[in-house]
Protein backbone atom coordinates (compact mmCIF):
# COMPACT_ATOMS: atom_id res chain seq x y z
CA UNK A 1 0.00 0.00 0.00
CA UNK A 2 1.95 3.46 -1.31
CA UNK A 3 0.23 5.59 1.46
CA UNK A 4 1.80 7.84 4.10
CA UNK A 5 1.33 6.53 7.89
CA UNK A 6 -0.36 9.52 8.85
CA UNK A 7 -3.14 9.02 6.08
CA UNK A 8 -3.20 5.33 7.35
CA UNK A 9 -4.01 6.78 10.72
CA UNK A 10 -6.65 8.86 9.86
CA UNK A 11 -8.45 6.18 7.49
CA UNK A 12 -8.57 3.92 10.33
CA UNK A 13 -10.10 6.41 12.67
CA UNK A 14 -12.40 7.51 9.50
CA UNK A 15 -13.96 4.18 8.47
CA UNK A 16 -14.26 3.11 12.59
CA UNK A 17 -16.33 6.32 13.27
CA UNK A 18 -18.48 4.89 9.73
CA UNK A 19 -19.11 1.23 10.80
CA UNK A 20 -19.22 1.53 14.92
CA UNK A 21 -22.68 0.22 15.09
CA UNK A 22 -22.13 -2.15 12.24
CA UNK A 23 -21.27 -5.75 12.86
CA UNK A 24 -18.32 -5.77 10.01
CA UNK A 25 -17.73 -9.49 10.99
CA UNK A 26 -21.37 -10.89 10.05
CA UNK A 27 -20.11 -9.74 6.20
CA UNK A 28 -16.60 -10.64 6.37
CA UNK A 29 -15.37 -12.62 9.02
CA UNK A 30 -12.21 -11.84 10.72
CA UNK A 31 -11.09 -9.43 7.93
CA UNK A 32 -11.49 -6.10 10.08
CA UNK A 33 -9.18 -6.35 12.98
CA UNK A 34 -6.20 -3.87 13.06
CA UNK A 35 -8.20 -1.06 11.26
CA UNK A 36 -10.84 -0.63 13.98
CA UNK A 37 -8.84 -1.21 16.88
CA UNK A 38 -6.43 1.16 15.08
CA UNK A 39 -9.57 3.72 14.50
CA UNK A 40 -11.12 3.09 18.40
CA UNK A 41 -7.49 4.34 19.73
CA UNK A 42 -7.22 7.27 17.60
CA UNK A 43 -10.64 8.44 18.80
CA UNK A 44 -10.26 7.79 22.38
CA UNK A 45 -6.78 9.60 22.26
CA UNK A 46 -8.39 12.86 20.68
CA UNK A 47 -11.00 12.35 23.34
CA UNK A 48 -8.95 11.81 26.13
CA UNK A 49 -6.11 14.68 25.25
CA UNK A 50 -5.73 16.78 27.79
CA UNK A 51 -7.73 15.40 30.57
CA UNK A 52 -4.52 14.29 32.61
CA UNK A 53 -6.28 11.58 35.01
CA UNK A 54 -9.29 9.61 34.02
CA UNK A 55 -11.01 7.25 36.30
CA UNK A 56 -12.80 3.55 35.39
CA UNK A 57 -16.25 5.94 35.24
CA UNK A 58 -15.30 8.54 32.89
CA UNK A 59 -12.52 5.98 30.79
CA UNK A 60 -15.75 4.05 29.85
CA UNK A 61 -18.34 6.52 29.27
CA UNK A 62 -16.28 8.25 26.99
CA UNK A 63 -15.39 4.70 25.45
CA UNK A 64 -19.14 4.10 25.23
CA UNK A 65 -19.88 7.22 23.62
CA UNK A 66 -17.25 6.56 20.85
CA UNK A 67 -18.75 3.49 20.41
CA UNK A 68 -16.34 1.29 21.81
CA UNK A 69 -17.60 -1.41 23.69
CA UNK A 70 -16.46 -2.39 27.38
CA UNK A 71 -15.05 -5.66 26.30
CA UNK A 72 -12.77 -3.72 23.78
CA UNK A 73 -11.41 -1.09 26.30
CA UNK A 74 -8.48 -2.21 27.69
CA UNK A 75 -7.40 -4.03 24.07
CA UNK A 76 -7.94 -0.15 22.88
CA UNK A 77 -5.98 1.29 26.01
CA UNK A 78 -3.21 -1.37 25.54
CA UNK A 79 -2.25 0.31 21.84
CA UNK A 80 -2.13 3.65 23.25
CA UNK A 81 -0.14 2.49 25.83
CA UNK A 82 2.39 1.09 23.45
CA UNK A 83 2.78 4.17 21.55
CA UNK A 84 3.38 6.01 24.86
CA UNK A 85 -0.11 8.24 25.36
CA UNK A 86 -1.58 6.35 28.52
CA UNK A 87 -0.58 4.47 31.47
CA UNK A 88 -3.05 2.49 32.95
CA UNK A 89 -3.82 1.16 36.28
CA UNK A 90 -5.39 -2.54 35.40
CA UNK A 91 -7.29 -4.84 37.70
CA UNK A 92 -9.09 -7.86 37.13
CA UNK A 93 -8.76 -7.29 33.67
CA UNK A 94 -10.34 -3.59 33.65
CA UNK A 95 -8.52 -0.24 33.18
CA UNK A 96 -9.08 1.27 36.49
CA UNK A 97 -7.90 4.47 35.68
CA UNK A 98 -5.29 6.09 33.05
CA UNK A 99 -3.13 9.53 32.72
CA UNK A 100 -2.79 10.44 29.74
CA UNK A 101 0.15 12.10 27.90
CA UNK A 102 -1.33 12.28 24.49
CA UNK A 103 0.91 14.68 22.40
CA UNK A 104 -0.77 18.39 21.47
CA UNK A 105 1.96 19.08 18.88
CA UNK A 106 2.98 15.68 17.19
CA UNK A 107 0.95 13.94 14.12
CA UNK A 108 -1.00 10.85 16.62
CA UNK A 109 -1.90 9.74 13.15
CA UNK A 110 1.13 9.07 12.19
CA UNK A 111 2.31 6.89 15.06
CA UNK A 112 -1.14 4.95 14.63
CA UNK A 113 -0.47 4.47 11.13
CA UNK A 114 2.58 3.09 11.87
CA UNK A 115 1.43 1.18 14.50
CA UNK A 116 -1.45 -0.56 12.42
CA UNK A 117 1.31 -1.31 9.86
CA UNK A 118 3.39 -2.89 12.42
CA UNK A 119 0.30 -5.16 13.63
CA UNK A 120 -0.66 -6.21 10.36
CA UNK A 121 -3.78 -4.49 8.07
CA UNK A 122 -5.37 -7.27 5.68
CA UNK A 123 -6.08 -6.98 2.62
CA UNK A 124 -9.47 -5.73 2.74
CA UNK A 125 -8.60 -3.04 5.45
CA UNK A 126 -5.73 -1.89 2.85
CA UNK A 127 -7.94 -1.78 0.17
CA UNK A 128 -10.69 0.11 2.78
CA UNK A 129 -7.55 2.36 3.30
CA UNK A 130 -6.86 3.40 0.13
CA UNK A 131 -10.82 3.41 -1.20
CA UNK A 132 -11.74 6.56 1.56
CA UNK A 133 -7.94 8.34 0.72
CA UNK A 134 -8.66 8.44 -3.16
CA UNK A 135 -12.34 9.31 -2.30
CA UNK A 136 -11.36 12.01 -0.14
CA UNK A 137 -9.03 13.82 -2.85
CA UNK A 138 -11.92 15.29 -4.25
CA UNK A 139 -14.50 14.63 -7.15
CA UNK A 140 -13.24 13.44 -10.27
CA UNK A 141 -14.38 15.02 -13.59
CA UNK A 142 -16.41 13.02 -16.28
CA UNK A 143 -13.30 13.16 -18.48
CA UNK A 144 -10.81 11.44 -15.89
CA UNK A 145 -13.42 8.93 -15.78
CA UNK A 146 -13.94 8.41 -18.93
CA UNK A 147 -10.08 8.02 -19.88
CA UNK A 148 -9.58 5.57 -17.39
CA UNK A 149 -12.41 3.59 -18.79
CA UNK A 150 -10.82 3.91 -22.02
CA UNK A 151 -7.50 2.54 -20.38
CA UNK A 152 -9.06 -0.78 -18.91
CA UNK A 153 -11.17 -1.47 -22.37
Amino acid sequence: MVIDKSKIGLRCQDIQTGLQDVNVDEYVPGEFQTLPLTGMAARLALHVKGREKLDHKQLYTIASKLGIKSTEVLTVVSRLEEVGWLRAQVSGGKVQSVLESVPYFSDLYEDLGEQAINYGLTELEQASILTLENASNGPISQLTLEKCRCQTN
